[in-house]
């Protein structure tokens, strides 16, 4: 099945971005391999490896259902 039908319902899925807000700013969501450790004097953690990919959603325009994609690499 492709990225642009539901897997529900068959409908038409649209392309999205989910983002994540910071006190100052909003991103990109983004998937990180393995744990991420918090940092004592940062406010955002940073992951133990460089695999890093931006998240796209894809939102079926009849029922909602949201699936999700990493391939995107960021590092």
């Amino acid at each position: 099945m492709s990225k642009t039908t539901c897997p529900e319902c068959q409908g038409a899925m649209v392309a999205g971005t989910l983002v994540d807000s910071t006190r100052n700013s909003v991103q990109r969501a983004q998937w990180v391999e393995g744990e991420v450790v918090p940092r004592f004097w940062a406010a955002t953690p940073r992951p133990k490896n460089e695999h890093v990919f931006a998240v796209t959603a894809y939102r079926c325009r009849n029922c909602g259902f949201l699936k999700l994609f990493a391939d995107q690499a960021l590092s």
